[in-house]
């Protein structure tokens, strides 16, 4: 009888032993990331698209007053047009990497609005300095989540 027990502590141990050896195996050895990884140049870019457009606006807001045409849509087309090139670019570089539907959605999000904004700078012909204020704290606030989305990245491979 003691045998008989001896024999179901074994078996018992070793179903055990066993269970934490491979649960222990799997859980170091395979590692799923369901995030693209960060990427410095990205990083960088968001950086650059950020400065411009907070540049834009304070340029707009600090040079010009709206009257007499001095905000017109065309003494900012340019600027509109670089800023647009940038984001799409980023998307592009977004769009590319894997498991990166976040930044992606982000991304898009940011340029719907450059490009909502451009219109109604367009069709408008004119800016307040009310709308250049709000424009700039919402693209502050759009242009930081995108950072913190690249930079919660880091250290993920």
């Amino acid at each position: 009888m003691v045998n008989a027990l001896n024999i179901k502590f074994q078996r018992g141990f070793r179903q055990i032993f066993l269970l934490v050896f491979v649960s222990s195996f799997l859980t170091t050895s395979c590692k799923v990331s369901w995030v693209a990884t960060y990427d410095y140049m990205v990083a960088q870019q968001i950086e650059v698209v950020a400065k411009k457009i907070d540049k834009f606006y304070l340029i707009m807001l600090e040079t010009t007053k709206n009257e007499k045409g001095k905000r017109a849509y065309l003494m900012f087309a340019e600027q509109y047009i670089d800023i647009e090139v940038e984001l799409k670019n980023l998307l592009q570089k977004n769009n590319r990497r894997d498991k990166n539907q976040e930044s992606i959605e982000i991304n898009k999000r940011i340029l719907k609005k450059w490009l909502e904004y451009k219109e109604t700078h367009k069709t408008e012909n004119q800016l307040s300095d009310a709308d250049i204020e709000a424009n700039k704290m919402n693209f502050e606030n759009m242009m930081n989540t995108f950072r913190i989305a690249e930079e919660s990245k880091k250290g993920i491979k």
